[in-house]
């Protein structure tokens, strides 16, 4: 495999081949993210909530519905959040 690094998924057999460990931890990293417009696009807001897990990305965006006025974060608010959340893009 030349220089690539090897990842194997268990069960799946897949091989995964990244051009450095770098890349690797890099890709590894990389967190949760949200924008509140797809949540809720009627408030205008384009903040995005960062996490670096999903947990932490729920308490952010808990944090953030505040900004909008909303204390009790429902169940109904939960599922919205998570139906949009997206692994972040390395720039």
């Amino acid at each position: 495999m030349g220089d690539c690094l090897d990842v194997r998924r268990p069960r799946l057999y897949s091989t995964y081949c990244i051009d450095s460990l770098n890349n690797y931890l890099e890709v590894a990293q990389l967190g949760k993210i949200i924008d509140c417009n797809r949540v809720n696009p009627a408030s205008g807001c384009h903040h995005v909530v960062r996490g670096e897990t999903e947990q932490e990305l729920l308490k952010n965006a808990e944090e953030h519905a505040k900004e909008h006025g909303i204390v009790d974060v429902t169940p109904e608010i939960i599922e919205m959040i998570k139906a949009n959340i997206e692994d972040e893009v390395p720039a």
